[in-house]
């Protein structure tokens, strides 16, 4: 399957135009969508068109995610090879598991091994972010001010987009066995939370990229620090449920070989 260059109708390179613009966003969703319903790994031609150029290897990954989810998800079997151990709904009664071996483990790990690698990306992003923000009320030197709302942005997207494919793809399927991923359960409930801080975030940044307001560090840091507490629990939480020894209560080995991720 081929899938071809970024189509475009204006005449302009988009590497003139900064991070957040319309067309940039519209040349990037048509790239999302590309890749999340190619049929292979992205092509060398693909990688080195324009609207890539925008996308972070993080969002690369994501994306090569959706494509396998759209083959993997017909094959789920609709839960009639259940976990030998797998708990009531309560958790109140567990069977004792035997130790996994050091092979299984890896299986059985897999997935929060590398959430925990998306999970990584965000921490950094987040740490730097707040360190151009804790310098007194100046500026800070490692970043202009165009440069940190470009950052910025890029970090609300990026938690965004990663969100985004989470609650569409992975948790549906996760629920299927686990309830800790179900409507209404801490991790969506957490989700929530940390959107509307992202959100506020967002528009804020976009008003200073505009030029609606002026960048203000104490202001930026305020609206991160609303939200900063119940996103580092997220991040932690989230690749606890995903931890081997808790993914062994709800899937056997051969259905955490098919899992997506």
């Amino acid at each position: 399957m081929s899938l071809g260059p970024i189509e475009t109708n204006h005449g302009i390179s988009p590497e003139l135009l900064p991070h957040g613009h319309p067309l940039v966003l519209k040349w990037t969703m048509e790239c999302q969508m590309k890749l999340a319903c190619a049929d292979k790994l992205p092509t060398p031609d693909l990688l080195q068109t324009s609207a890539m150029d925008f996308l972070t290897a993080s969002d690369v990954l994501g994306l090569i995610i959706l494509r396998r989810i759209a083959w993997w998800s017909p094959n789920l079997s609709n839960g009639q090879n259940e976990a030998a151990a797998a708990p009531n709904e309560s958790g109140s009664e567990e069977q004792k598991l035997p130790p996994l071996s050091l092979k299984d483990f890896g299986v059985y790990n897999r997935m929060a091994a590398q959430m925990d690698g998306f999970h990584n990306h965000f921490r950094l992003s987040w740490k730097d972010l707040q360190n151009a923000c804790e310098t007194n009320g100046k500026r800070s030197s490692g970043l202009k001010p165009k440069q940190l709302i470009l950052t910025g942005l890029r970090f609300c997207s990026q938690l965004d987009f990663h969100h985004s494919i989470e609650e569409e793809h992975i948790f549906p399927v996760l629920a299927r066995k686990m309830p800790e991923f179900r409507q209404k359960k801490t991790l969506l409930a957490q989700h929530k939370k940390i959107h509307r801080g992202l959100d506020e975030l967002e528009q804020y940044l976009e008003k200073c990229r505009s030029g609606e307001e002026d960048l203000e560090l104490t202001e930026m840091k305020r609206l991160m620090d609303a939200f900063g507490e119940v996103l580092w629990t997220h991040l932690d939480e989230e690749v606890r449920t995903l931890g081997a020894e808790n993914m062994r209560k709800y899937w056997t080995l051969e259905e955490m070989r098919t899992l997506p991720m």
